[in-house]
């Protein structure tokens, strides 16, 4: 199978994996034969990209970092959360702050058991498959972006954290925070979609309370997870100081949990959540058009040293696979140069600058459809490819 643009979609296409809704509700399952309804509703959900089932793409299958089963109970889980904390904020909208503070409105808004499970879930899969690569999941929908960036922060997140050699509980309350990063948001639900380039004064500064807000929400609900709690608070800190919402530097090095002074540097699960979150945010957002994953990791590297940790993005760099299995690259320079210009699915590929791919070449320089050629470059290092998005 491979990665299909839903602009390019046509009938009779055969969808190669499900499609779930933003509270996780199956909407297609893979093998349905689309019709002209399906596509346009697939578009109206704000999907950019699917896979499709397509001949000679066979062996190129996406890696499945964490189970269909279990991405349908997480997003289930946050889809009530939302709920509940926005039914809140509608019941109580001229008390909402004070409410955090004291009131009763805001307490027990998140299910505990079902947020752990969900966490816990994800923790022990990513142990058990020995998940050790970062791979961008293409399958993001503007209607239930800020489900899919919260489920997504958090694979990526416990990922990054198990490069670390974290304990299985601190990946837990690292994820935790992941999940749960962007809660305080629902509380200015006029604010979530709008750009921030085009916000006022007074409404970027109302977005800069989000993280405080996220932590009221958690402390109303739970008594636990004090790691969690203050990696969310910490996550808009730079390293250079100039974030929120104390103003603490970091010290770009290798984040250590047994070293941690509160107020003095940044706390080290804070800045793995920052980095996660700064690339999912680059790589996808309802307000902007998509970048490729090799766009979204420059950006991320530019940010390195004033705003991210150094040392957490070049691990992130390396782990990151710029050219996941299943995705649609066109071949822009290789050492003979008689593909340039060729369109294929990706096989497999390597974390790095440079992915050594085996690629299935499915279309010319012309855009014509051609029998399906299987080219490994792995011995390529003039290689360039570009990502269909």
């Amino acid at each position: 199978m491979r990665t299909f643009l839903v602009n390019n979609l046509e009938p009779g296409m055969i969808l190669g994996r499900s499609l779930y809704s933003m509270n996780g509700d199956l909407l297609l399952s893979s093998w349905t034969e689309l019709d002209g309804e399906y596509i346009r509703r697939i578009k109206e959900l704000g999907f950019t990209s699917i896979y499709i089932h397509e001949a000679g793409t066979e062996d190129a299958v996406p890696h499945e970092i964490i189970s269909d089963r279990l991405r349908t109970f997480t997003q289930k889980t946050l889809h009530e959360t939302h709920g509940a904390i926005q039914k809140a904020v509608q019941l109580h909208p001229e008390k909402v702050l004070q409410a955090l503070k004291k009131g009763t409105e805001f307490q027990a808004l998140l299910n505990e058991e079902k947020i752990t499970t969900g966490v816990q879930s994800i923790v022990d899969e990513i142990f058990e498959k020995e998940v050790d690569t970062i791979e961008s999941i293409f399958l993001k929908s503007t209607s239930g972006y800020l489900i899919d960036h919260s489920l997504d922060v958090a694979v990526y997140a416990i990922i990054l954290g198990r490069e670390y050699d974290f304990p299985r509980k601190v990946l837990k309350e690292l994820g935790i925070a992941a999940l749960l990063h962007d809660v305080g948001k629902l509380i200015y639900p006029h604010l979530i979609e709008k750009p921030v380039d085009s916000m006022p004064e007074e409404e970027r500064e109302m977005l800069k309370e989000h993280p405080a807000l996220s932590v009221r929400i958690l402390e109303r609900s739970s008594d636990r997870f004090f790691q969690a709690r203050t990696a969310i608070l910490y996550h808009h800190e730079n390293q250079d100081g100039s974030g929120y919402p104390k103003g603490v530097k970091g010290v770009n090095a290798k984040p250590e949990l047994d070293s941690i002074k509160p107020l003095e540097k940044i706390y080290p699960l804070a800045e793995i959540l920052a980095v996660a979150n700064t690339y999912d945010n680059f790589l996808f957002n309802p307000n902007a058009e998509p970048s490729s994953p090799s766009d979204a990791l420059t950006m991320v590297i530019d940010s390195a040293g004033n705003i991210l940790n150094k040392h957490i993005v070049k691990t992130w760099a390396r782990l990151l696979n710029l050219y996941p299995p299943a995705s649609t690259v066109i071949i822009e320079n290789h050492r003979e140069g008689i593909y340039n210009g060729f369109q294929g699915v990706v096989v497999r590929s390597q974390p790095g600058r440079l992915p050594q791919p085996l690629i299935i070449l499915i279309e010319d320089d012309k855009g014509q459809r051609i029998d399906p050629i299987r080219i490994d470059f792995a011995a390529d290092t003039t290689l360039r490819l570009k990502l269909v998005l």
